[in-house]
């Protein structure tokens, strides 16, 4: 749950001077025509909503349907945003991929 002071900040956040630009070589594809099995890069956008972070992107490696059934965005949680921000974003995105693989791994049991 945000706080009143995280929601105010929010309702003035601009999220397009704090996001770094996409790669030029990177391919954007429609979700609705990846296989469901075809393993994507998945870039997760996290700009910097605590003062000490900064806007960082993580590439995680997930199957097309996890894309296409927005998987991702409901496993994210405060507790997993401070983990990854506050060290390199390297060691970052390992941590968000192990937490990504271990909480899918629960919902296909």
């Amino acid at each position: 749950m945000l706080s009143k002071l995280n929601k105010k900040w929010l309702q003035n956040y601009s999220a397009k001077q704090h996001m770094p630009t996409p790669d030029v070589d990177a391919e954007y594809v429609e979700v609705n025509t990846l296989d469901d099995n075809e393993e994507v890069a998945y870039r997760i956008n996290v700009p910097p909503l605590r003062r000490h972070w900064k806007s960082t992107s993580f590439d995680l490696k997930v199957r097309g349907a996890v894309c296409k059934q927005n998987l991702i965005q409901p496993l994210i949680t405060w507790q997993l945003l401070d983990s990854i921000m506050d060290v390199p974003s390297d060691e970052g995105t390992v941590i968000f991929q192990r937490h990504i693989d271990n909480m899918l791994q629960q919902v296909d049991k």
